[in-house]
């Protein structure tokens, strides 16, 4: 792939994905002002376990592109995109299970949506629709079909604010019960119709080799395990901020976390792109390994751009967005977003781990890095509150992109020799 091919399919999945996410910020923003800090960090709550939840087994996507890129003979990729949809059906029926039982058990506070118990189980039940979106548009994606890619993504995105605009409009939008009602509408309407065209380029799901349901699932259990910890991480300061601060600080700090997304939209759209080429063709030579590095080099400045502006015009942006009533957001902004352009950087190449079946090793690496999150954490929110939250997970994000990049760059060496080592270096610094 050229570099202006690459930069032209970045450029779609950045421009796809921009207008996704503007539309969900939209979405929330529509919340923190016309509800306040309180139902906004209630709705925080929710939305947690609303993108967490299809985040996990996303891990399976990303298992099915890495088989779908290295075929054995007589294999296709139909018949791991249906053994990635069966585990994607489990789960979410698992979902609805632990939905019905928690609903047996206390009827009151499951309908309620107040609780945290209560906002955290309808995220995951909206989340666990979405986990279909997710895997139509992996197939799409391993194709480099980006556009089609994107638009699977923008479309449930694109539901909430349209419905939840009228509902303003028309008087409707009462609290925080029709905000969620919002939200898991839009995502199980999207999540049906994406399982329904899965359904139908898979065939008859049941139709794999054991043998190939064991190999996807002997990978696919370390990247799982990986995203389990990778993606409960940036939720591990909300988290545990909320035993110790009120939804009003609660939603001070997911405004400035929601600052952070905008930068996180330049990176993800990268990682997109770059996945499935740090799956084969990257690892072919050095000299691909070069052209990988150069190309993500170029992606990334974008990134680089945008967090240098942020974080000097932090206040006016935030005050702009959200109100004087959230300015004590920049300076978390601020803080939060050192440590993110760190692991932000660092990301493209982490696919590498995969393409040298090295998943185990990149999952211990997250699970350092969330471990030392979790101390510190627990050591500076106490003294410092949303500013110790802040710190902590800057510090551990950076240290642990560090160590990430050390450790690559060994096994790339152990992988191509010491020259293979020596141009990793000198890619980076092209």
């Amino acid at each position: 792939m050229s570099l202006n091919r690459h930069l032209k399919d970045y450029v779609t999945v950045l421009l796809g994905s921009a207008l996704s996410r503007t539309l969900f910020f939209i979405s929330s923003l529509l919340v923190a002002r016309l509800f306040g800090k309180g139902i906004y960090g209630q709705f925080s709550l929710f939305y947690v376990a609303f993108n967490l939840v299809p985040l996990l087994p996303q891990a399976f996507d990303t298992t099915f592109i890495r088989y779908a890129k290295n075929l054995e003979p007589g294999e296709t990729k139909e018949e791991y995109l249906r053994i990635n949809l069966m585990i994607k059906i489990a789960l979410f029926l698992l979902l609805l299970v632990v939905g019905l039982v928690a609903f047996c058990l206390n009827p009151g506070a499951a309908l309620s949506g107040e609780t945290t118990g209560s906002l955290y189980l309808f995220g995951a039940l909206g989340g666990g629709a979405v986990c279909f979106c997710y895997s139509l548009s992996a197939s799409f994606q391993e194709n480099g079909k980006f556009l089609q890619c994107s638009l699977v993504e923008l479309s449930y995105g694109a539901l909430i604010p349209a419905v939840m605009g009228g509902m303003w409009l028309s008087g409707l939008l009462l609290g925080l019960p029709s905000i969620l009602f919002v939200y898991i509408l839009a995502a199980v309407g999207a999540g049906t119709i994406s399982l329904i065209v899965l359904l139908k380029k898979t065939g008859p799901i049941h139709k794999f080799r054991r043998e190939q349901c064991r190999s996807f699932l002997s990978l696919g259990r370390w990247i799982f395990l990986t995203s389990i910890v990778m993606y409960t991480f940036p939720r591990l300061d909300i988290l545990t901020l909320s035993r110790y601060v009120s939804f009003e600080d609660i939603g001070l700090y997911s405004a400035a976390s929601s600052m952070v997304m905008v930068v996180a939209l330049f990176s993800r759209s990268l990682n997109k792109v770059v996945l499935p080429k740090a799956m084969q063709e990257a690892i072919y030579s050095q000299a691909a390994l070069k052209a990988f590095k150069k190309e993500v080099f170029f992606s990334s400045a974008p990134i680089l751009i945008l967090s240098l502006g942020l974080f000097a015009l932090a206040g006016p942006v935030i005050r702009f967005l959200y109100g004087s009533a959230y300015l004590p957001s920049a300076d978390i902004f601020r803080v939060l977003i050192i440590g993110n352009v760190a692991s932000m950087l660092y990301r493209p190449y982490s696919f590498i781990f995969y393409a040298f079946a090295e998943a185990k090793c990149r999952f211990w690496l997250e699970v350092s890095k969330a471990a030392t999150a979790s101390v510190l954490l627990l050591v500076l929110i106490p003294p410092m509150g949303l500013f110790g939250a802040a710190t902590a997970i800057s510090i551990s994000m950076t240290t642990n992109a560090i160590l990430s990049y050390i450790i690559l760059n060994r096994k790339i060496a152990s992988r191509f020799g010491e020259q293979g080592e020596e141009q990793i270096l000198a890619g980076r610094a092209v």
